[in-house]
């Protein structure tokens, strides 16, 4: 079949950038069960960075690698930017960001260093829930006996447009000033229907009522848990008993609501890739001290206070280097609380 000169003009124009599911305008959605559209603008630029770019042979044209597009461990934008790129306020990215973090879709951190012998405080770290994501773009239907009724499909709903909730690395309650967010619940039709009543508008803006009927049930624990020692997997670096690690790894007792869960599993994932990343620049002789994974999932180390400390070989005038501890950015999230129109 021909294609009309349109299409072809418009294939030669080599559109580059975000991708947006179409599915994503009725899974991520305000109370009002309207699409969030700030959301998934922002969520659909966090993943284009975090897609990784192909290097090819310049012979050949094979594919020999990948690299990230960033330069740290994880993409460091300011609200600001977001703002200046696609229009918004930098409240508007503020919240939209707030309520992606309490959908579970990504976390967010705060952290400070040292550039060009200048000291900077309250950099802003974003990094996707990978297992989350597909689930809501890969929605799995659950089919019912009776014919007559819709499939449900999981739906992911942020929380109101001007929610205010404090930044921090584990999602805890909302405050009680400015409403509230509503579980990742699947609903039905009907239901949806029903928060059709609610205004997503400043001014009106009230909690929308949180749906129990979805119970997180051990199918659904377990369809989590295996997803995130994926991810586990990969941080902790040391690959060494996977079979074993991921028998214990599906022993772990989540939280009986998936929110708490969600944030549980991405504190797991967080101390094993601080653990992971601590012995990969450790001495070759201080390596055999990482515990297995087997070993550290049953004796929970995520719950560790304090990271082991690596020593240093002498130097070569007799002084010791100082030991390894991982711990430099501990004391930057104590601040992630009192956090709330900072620039940076």
């Amino acid at each position: 079949m021909s294609i009309t000169q349109t299409v072809a003009a418009i294939g030669r124009l080599g559109f580059t950038g975000n991708v947006t599911p179409k599915i994503w305008y009725k899974q991520i959605s305000l109370p009002s069960g309207r699409p969030d559209h700030k959301a998934i603008t922002l969520l659909s630029e966090i993943l284009y960075w975090y897609r990784p770019t192909e290097i090819r042979d310049e012979y050949t044209g094979q594919v020999i690698g990948h690299r990230k597009k960033f330069s740290e461990d994880k993409l460091q934008r300011s609200y600001q930017s977001f703002a200046d790129d696609f229009g918004m306020t930098k409240r508007e990215v503020q919240d939209s960001l707030k309520r992606l973090r309490h959908a579970g879709l990504i976390t967010l951190e705060l952290r400070s260093k040292t550039v060009g012998g200048n000291y900077i405080a309250n950099l802003l770290y974003i990094e996707p829930v990978v297992f989350e994501i597909d689930r809501i773009t890969f929605p799995v239907a659950e089919f019912e006996p009776n014919p007559e009724r819709e499939p449900l499909t999981s739906n992911c709903r942020t929380t109101s447009e001007n929610s205010e909730v404090v930044l921090q690395k584990i999602v805890d309650a909302p405050t009680p000033k400015r409403g509230t967010y509503t579980e990742i619940t699947t609903k039905t039709s009907t239901e949806t229907k029903n928060l059709d009543l609610l205004s997503d508008s400043v001014e009106s803006n009230v909690p929308a009522v949180i749906d129990d009927s979805d119970k997180f049930d051990t199918k659904a624990k377990t369809e989590m848990l295996n997803q995130a020692f994926e991810q586990f997997w990969e941080q902790y670096q040391k690959k060494t008993g996977r079979k074993t690690a991921l028998k214990s790894f599906l022993k772990i007792k989540l939280p009986r609501d998936r929110p708490t869960a969600l944030a549980f599993l991405q504190n797991v994932i967080d101390q094993a890739r601080r653990w992971g990343d601590l012995f990969a620049s450790a001495p070759a002789d201080q390596k055999q001290f990482q515990p297995h994974p087997a070993t550290w999932i049953n004796h929970e180390r995520w719950n560790d206070e304090e990271l082991p400390t690596i020593r240093r070989p002498p130097a070569f005038d007799g002084a010791q280097v100082p030991a390894i501890t991982g711990n430099h950015r501990e004391g930057v999230n104590d601040a992630l609380g009192n956090i709330h129109d900072t620039d940076w």
